[in-house]
């Protein structure tokens, strides 16, 4: 591995989630670096057939996948509810293109959904002044997770998803070549959470102040404080541990099935669902019984799980997943309006009575992170609100 290789590795750590606001703990993407681009084409259709279950699983799929494409380098990621945003370093970049390739074709063969991937030179987007910075935020002694700042974000996507831009195609990787994705560690095994207030919220948003980095920072920093309150009033995180089920053993265990043996039927299907089937009757067992055995330790692993979720994120949008009741979710809701009438921010809001938990595990006790988003939509149907918001804000009003 080279220098530039473990960059992410050996960036410092920072503890407190506001400090994202600011710029202190950022640190830019070497050039050597590309920004991967995964995401669910049509999958506000596939949302609304009932289906985004297995577009929330595409993105940490494609995650897992990634991570285990270039083992032994560490990389930063951030999840996005139908897809995600990952950085690598070129120096791996025949193992990302295979994965893609893979990628695209579990997708297609596994749930008859298109993936749209690509990657972006870090090094050209900041040549046409688009920078990109990511940070290290340590939320408990178990998990850390990456952070990411700069309009390079927001470009690379627009680059790899827009059909009008001419480039889009040199991004994606060549039909030619390996598909070979290895999702190893994907698991798709808790129930979904009931809210425990009423809603489950996830929220989108963006600070308008692209230039001014004082008035950026007043901003995520009061959205941050609204969120912290909200979190601090909808329980502990004991009571979202005591919420965690396991799925039934005699599960189908069908999302899982279709990206781990990327087809539903046959032996390898049959071999990934007895697997699950059995790995969750092991972990009921000792759950209920408070025991450690066979490398699971059932005394800690849910309140683990708790606090190894990603229920806060920033990749030059903030994203969060809240529990609220109906007051406290039209209360946020009437200050996020008065933010953006004001022009400091544009916003998105998904409700739902549940949230899922989607995770990738490397080991039980010390390497394993759980994506969270809203059912129903989640982080999908927040980002339409909050593009349709920042769309009519860069369209003038007519007089």
């Amino acid at each position: 591995m080279t220098d530039r290789d473990a960059f992410y590795r050996d960036l410092p750590e920072f503890h407190d989630f506001a400090d994202v606001a600011g710029t202190d703990p950022f640190s830019p993407v070497p050039d050597g670096w590309r920004v991967v681009i995964t995401d669910v084409v049509g999958s506000t259709d596939a949302i609304a057939a009932g289906r985004y279950r297995e577009v929330n699983a595409m993105g940490v799929a494609s995650i897992v996948a990634l991570r285990n494409a270039v083992r032994g380098c560490a990389i930063p990621y951030v999840f996005g509810g139908d897809g995600a945003t990952v950085l690598t370093p070129s120096s791996r970049q025949p193992d990302v293109d295979a994965t893609l390739r893979g990628i695209v074709a579990m997708a297609a063969e596994g749930f008859g959904l298109t993936m749209r991937v690509g990657t972006v030179p870090v090094a050209e987007l900041r040549a046409d002044g688009f920078d990109i910075s990511v940070a290290k935020y340590r939320q408990s002694p178990g998990s850390q997770f990456a952070m990411l700042r700069g309009s390079g974000v927001g470009e690379a996507e627009r680059r790899v998803k827009d059909p009008h831009d001419a480039r889009a195609a040199r991004y994606r990787p060549s039909e030619k070549g390996p598909r070979e994705a290895d999702f190893e560690g994907f698991e798709c095994r808790w129930r979904p959470v009931p809210s425990r207030c009423g809603q489950t919220l996830s929220v989108i948003v963006k600070a308008v102040a692209e230039d001014d980095a004082q008035t950026r920072e007043a901003t995520y920093r009061r959205v941050i404080a609204q969120l912290d309150a909200l979190a601090a009033a909808s329980g502990t995180p004991a009571d979202v541990a005591a919420a965690l089920r396991l799925a039934a053993p005699w599960s189908r265990f069908a999302v899982e099935t279709g990206i781990r043996a990327t087809q539903a039927s046959g032996w390898g299907a049959t071999r990934v669902r007895l697997e699950a089937g059995l790995s969750v009757a092991i972990g009921r067992t000792l759950l209920a019984a408070g025991l450690d055995a066979f490398g699971f330790p059932g005394r800690t692993y849910r309140d683990a799980v708790v606090v190894n979720c990603d229920e806060r994120k920033f990749d030059d949008v903030l994203r969060a997943v809240v529990d609220v009741d109906e007051r406290r979710h039209r209360a946020l809701r009437a200050w996020l309006e008065h933010e953006r009438q004001g022009g400091a921010l544009d916003y998105g809001i998904h409700a739902s009575r549940e949230r899922l938990l989607t995770c990738a595990i490397g080991d039980y006790r010390s390497d394993h992170v759980h994506f969270v988003d809203g059912a129903d939509g989640g982080y999908a149907l927040a980002a339409r609100e909050l593009k349709a918001q920042m769309r009519r804000r860069r369209t003038p009003r007519s007089r």
